[in-house]
């Protein structure tokens, strides 16, 4: 599943859930039955995103790819909650993509939570991840965005490159995909934030591993750290975070263990917001044909956006590269866009975005090269 989009990632919502906005960013579209053994109410949320595109590929390995598509980008959660007569509150989130896919329950992890704070055991996205802050951006994605959908990357991009510095300063430790993990997070306090998820093994698939697995095929005993900084101070928003990613290699000759790291920023002053954010990451699968594993490299995105009332409108830039594996080299991404949104209601905007992406292989001719502008036009609903 493509991993971010206009208002609608599974990060931001996730993020949204740690930050107490929830019942604000994710009112209920159904809610389901009390159970009068538990008192747990199951409720439905989600986001869905359509979107009608133009995109002049420009080369990829000669093939004439179409310029109009429509395509989505939608996911369904289930949810349920029950506070506790000991004041604990307990619950379960499962993200069903609304979409044909690999990875067709995207997330699903249940937690516990208090004035300590909240322990989730499950399938999700790590600390890091879920506290990361990047450029603003009204439309179109271009940072583990859905540019790819109308602009092809012929060096990855999509699905766990998402998770690389190729495409995203939102990294996971080996690229891991919300694969099975134990996250704490700490309540915000005067702005402050923490977390710390770990990673028995690490999944760099579009799944999750349920099963006890060899040390020698997975990156194993990872750690993911984050942190973020969100508050007002006259009048000026402020949103700073940082993280930092580990994860045992696997015990093989010639792979080094995985370390990265992440920062990002936002400043906002009467409807204007200026921000970015930086990744980056240093490990080596090479050896025992585990080099698909290497994602060293760097990315990052700088952007500018406007909001009064109903409309908005921004500017974001991102740059990636990672090493290449077949060559000497880096390959390399980079994707412009400008975009615009008018708000129809709660939750439910129409945006458009114009821009341009280039993606760039380690091997001249080897049909790694793309380029192209684009169009894009979409409803989006997050509920």
């Amino acid at each position: 599943m493509k991993k971010a989009l206009l208002l609608g990632t599974s990060a931001l919502v996730a993020v949204g859930l740690y930050a107490g906005s929830a019942s604000a960013s994710q009112s209920t579209l159904a809610s389901g039955t009390e159970s009068p053994e538990q008192g747990l109410k199951v409720q439905l949320g989600g986001y869905f995103n359509q979107w009608f595109s133009y995109g002049d590929n420009k080369n990829v390995a000669g093939a004439k790819i179409q310029q109009f598509d429509q395509w989505s980008d939608s996911e369904i959660f289930f949810k349920g909650e029950y506070k506790m007569e000991n004041g604990l509150t307990v619950g379960l989130h499962v993200g069903l993509v609304a979409n044909t896919s690999a990875d067709q329950i995207d997330q699903s992890y249940s937690y516990v939570k208090g004035d300590f704070g909240e322990v989730m055991l499950g399938s999700n996205y790590s600390a890091g991840y879920l506290m990361q802050v990047s450029a603003p951006n009204v439309g179109l994605s271009v940072n583990s965005g859905n540019i790819t959908n109308v602009i092809i990357n012929p060096v990855g991009g999509t699905g766990v490159g998402n998770l690389t510095p190729l495409a995203s300063t939102f990294i996971e430790p080996a690229s891991d995909h919300t694969g099975q993990k134990v996250t704490y997070m700490t309540p915000r306090f005067n702005g402050f934030q923490a977390g710390l998820s770990y990673l028995p093994d690490v999944d760099p698939t579009t799944g999750d591993i349920n099963m006890l697995m060899s040390r020698k095929a997975v990156y194993h005993d990872g750690l993911s750290l984050g942190g973020n900084y969100k508050n007002q101070i006259n009048n000026v928003d402020l949103a700073l975070a940082a993280g930092y990613y580990y994860a045992n290699g696997p015990d093989v000759p010639g792979v080094n263990n995985f370390n990265g790291w992440t920062l990002g920023a936002n400043v906002g002053y009467q409807g204007w917001t200026l921000g970015g954010s930086y990744a980056r990451v240093a490990n080596s699968g090479k050896g025992a044909g585990l080099a698909a594993m290497d994602t060293t490299g760097r990315s990052y995105d700088l952007g500018v956006s406007y909001e009064q009332g109903a409309w908005g409108v921004s500017a974001t830039y991102f740059n990636g590269r990672i090493r290449a594996t077949a060559a000497p080299g880096d390959d390399k991404n980079q994707d412009l866009a400008f975009g615009a949104a008018y708000k129809l209601g709660d939750g439910v905007r129409v945006v458009g975005s114009v821009g341009y992406a280039k993606s760039t292989g380690e091997l001249p001719g080897s049909g790694d090269d793309n380029k192209g502008v684009f169009a894009a036009a979409g409803l989006t609903i997050n509920m």
